[in-house]
């Protein structure tokens, strides 16, 4: 779970910042020029909230899993 949360958290928000940042930087760039490419996808990660809320939304489901099968 802990490994699941950090790449949530972590190496896929970089990555989400990155590619909002690369993004701005082809703007600038290109200033004022049709850019026929696909921008880079910049919502890759989750917040940190979001993460919480998976972890809290997983323990639930598992503790009602475990009350049903007892």
């Amino acid at each position: 779970t802990m490994i699941i949360a950090h790449d949530a958290a972590g190496v896929r928000r970089q990555a989400g910042i990155h590619a909002e940042r690369i993004n701005l930087l082809f703007e600038e760039l290109l200033h004022g020029h049709m850019w026929n490419e696909d921008e880079l996808k910049e919502v890759i990660g989750h917040t940190p909230l979001e993460v919480i809320g998976g972890i809290i939304l997983g323990l639930l489901v598992a503790i009602v899993q475990w009350m049903v099968w007892k």
